[in-house]
């Protein structure tokens, strides 16, 4: 399996609704696989418009995001250690090698 390292980001569908997806979906015709949750992710710190960390928002950003996405109040609580981290997305793998992911690709879920 190939790990794939990268963000991608998703429109037209509502907030956090990946919590909601199946263990698969496919990106322009590459199935990609759900690997884990994404705990801490800096996704929610960098400003988009100029893609460069934007520290003043840091903790704001967390303490908000804490507030509804603490691992205990999403169900995963095994590891244990996982009930008090913050999540934010997921870590997904391509099911094989090749094909190209593209800007205004449909994301179909399985």
């Amino acid at each position: 399996m190939l790990l794939f390292w990268g963000s991608i980001v998703v429109r037209g569908c509502t907030p956090f609704s990946e919590d909601t997806w199946t263990k698969s979906f496919s990106i322009g015709g590459i199935e990609f696989l759900f690997a884990l949750p994404c705990a801490r992710c800096k996704m929610i710190t960098v400003n988009p418009s100029l893609g460069e960390w934007d520290d003043d928002e840091n903790d704001t950003l967390r303490s908000a995001m804490r507030s509804f996405r603490k691992g205990e109040d999403l169900g995963y609580v095994d590891p244990p250690s996982w009930k008090e981290k913050t999540f934010f997305g997921i870590h997904i793998a391509a099911s094989k090698f090749g094909g190209v992911v593209k800007v205004e690709d449909e994301l179909c879920v399985a």
